[in-house]
């Protein structure tokens, strides 16, 4: 299934992963992170945009009768204007905070966002190319357009600072730091979904260290379960991910490929 390549890592051919996907049992729940995954990363949040193909390939699986979710760090607002993302999909933001039913936030939550903006603000104004993203339930200290030194003062700084506040909590990832004040995962989420879906088998593709949670959760997972679920890593860093793409854009020739083999 996997194809030699030049390093460390093997990566699967797009066609062979779909092969191993759609002879899982089914039901089938297939969820996917956004930036990184679906979406080449960009110098700021806003340039993001979907790789070519992806939204055709996710609206195409979901007529074939998969349950399709959206899982991402991003605001579901990001997911609906940004990329353009249906609500006939399953859509999970802010790493599984805001699901379609979430309760609102609360005044203690958001005065506690509240600090967490000036401190991440005052740390971006002291950093070169440092900017922070807000979130309904966190904000993000970006430093992709840092000098890197810069930008690894700023995540330092910012940790310290916000590791002194009780009741927020730190999400690191890729050159950025994100603080959130309602404490969940996309472990907790892609439970919720099966709690709300009861599929017969999941996949979780992402790149990132909140999606590195999920794929431990499945390697952890005992016996028929673990067999039941399947994570597939995007890019090169270390995973314990059991499959791996290497691009976005293979990400969309495997989701092509799966269309193609569910719909005969």
């Amino acid at each position: 299934m996997t194809v030699a390549t030049p390093g460390q890592h093997r990566y699967d051919e797009p066609q062979l992963l779909a092969e191993a996907v759609a002879a899982l049992p089914a039901p089938l729940l297939l969820c996917t992170d956004i930036d990184g995954t679906l979406s080449v990363i960009a110098d700021t949040p806003g340039q993001a945009r979907l790789a070519a193909g992806a939204d055709d390939a996710l609206r195409a699986l979901a007529r074939v009768g998969i349950d399709v979710a959206v899982v991402s760090g991003r605001p579901i607002a990001d997911l609906v204007r940004q990329f353009q993302l249906p609500r006939t999909l399953h859509l999970v933001g802010s790493h599984g905070v805001e699901f379609d039913q979430s309760s609102p936030r609360t005044e203690h939550e958001s005065e506690l966002l509240d600090r967490v903006d000036l401190i991440l603000a005052d740390v971006a104004g002291r950093h070169q190319g440092a900017v922070v993203e807000r979130k309904p339930f966190g904000a993000a200290l970006h430093v992709r357009q840092s000098p890197p030194a810069a930008g690894a003062l700023a995540l330092t700084e910012a940790e310290a600072a916000i590791a002194a506040i009780d009741g927020v909590y730190a999400l690191p990832g890729h050159q950025v730091y994100e603080a959130v004040v309602r404490q969940m995962t996309k472990v907790d989420a892609i439970e919720e979904l099966r709690r709300q879906l009861d599929p017969a088998s999941v996949v979780f593709i992402g790149d990132d260290h909140s999606d590195e949670m999920v794929f431990v959760s499945f390697a952890e997972a005992d016996g028929d379960a673990r067999d039941r679920t399947l994570g597939v890593k995007v890019g090169a860093d270390q995973s314990v991910a059991a499959h791996r793409l290497r691009t976005p854009d293979d990400v969309v020739a495997f989701l092509r490929a799966l269309v193609r083999l569910l719909a005969d």
